[in-house]
């Protein structure tokens, strides 16, 4: 340190986008959505996902409607996942499901991987996010955990900006 100017060290537990220490009142969970829910409810033509993601006590719930098929659900679980995101920022930014992909197992590694992109539009512009998630059984939980695995630093960056 020269000047009362306090030059921060890798590890030293200041956040640059919190602007707080670690054990400050209000931390890093403030910006990071727990994902608490995921429900599907078939239907005759087509199928409703809800997510519920919970952020500083703050419970959100969004449904989505898509195909019925294993990966229809899984894409609608992603869609469902984005809009309770947009819903927690409160107009701060929208959010679109750009694409979604799912890998089958190579041969090699053994494991399918979802991966998503967002669309994000804030007042910065727009700018494209991707995610991944291992499937453990459920593609539609994989999905979930894609889409916010894509959103994981700028949501908090947004939600700072706010």
């Amino acid at each position: 340190m020269t000047d009362g100017v306090r030059e921060r060290q890798e590890g030293d537990g200041f956040d640059p986008v919190l602007g707080e220490a670690p054990g400050a009142a209000v931390g890093r969970d403030r910006y990071r959505p727990v994902f608490a829910e995921l429900q599907v409810f078939p239907g005759p033509t087509s199928t409703e996902v809800d997510v519920t993601l919970s952020l500083g006590g703050r419970v959100v719930t969004s449904r989505a409607q898509g195909p019925g098929d294993e990966r229809g659900v899984a894409h609608t679980a992603a869609e469902a996942a984005l809009s309770a995101l947009g819903e927690l920022l409160d107009g701060r930014a929208t959010l679109e499901l750009a694409w979604f992909k799912v890998l089958e197992p190579d041969g090699h590694f053994g494991h399918v991987v979802l991966h998503t992109a967002v669309a994000c539009r804030s007042e910065r512009g727009r700018d494209l996010y991707v995610g991944s998630a291992l499937s453990r059984g459920d593609l539609a939980v994989a999905a979930v955990r894609s889409a916010l695995d894509a959103m994981n630093r700028p949501f908090a960056r947004l939600l700072a900006e706010g």
